[in-house]
């Protein structure tokens, strides 16, 4: 599992979507990726240092933001 407030990895967002979204599962096709440009595994260190330092601070989860972007999604036309 990840921490809240640090490092997630894409297969991490995707299985807590998964688990918080039933019966959605994930697949992991690395064959299928093979030749596309995707690397198998991928990390990106971001950094929210600066925006922080400027008085920033995140109003809501990762969880939360997903929900918000869902419901914002379902009530597209």
């Amino acid at each position: 599992a990840f921490h809240p407030n640090g490092p997630v990895t894409r297969g991490e967002m995707a299985e807590m979507l998964a688990r918080r979204y039933p019966p959605v599962r994930v697949v992991v096709d690395l064959a299928g990726a093979a030749g596309r440009g995707y690397a198998p595994e991928f990390r990106m260190r971001l950094s929210v240092a600066k925006t922080r330092a400027l008085g920033w601070t995140p109003k809501v989860g990762l969880m939360e933001a997903f929900e918000r972007m869902i419901a914002y999604w379902r009530l597209e036309p």
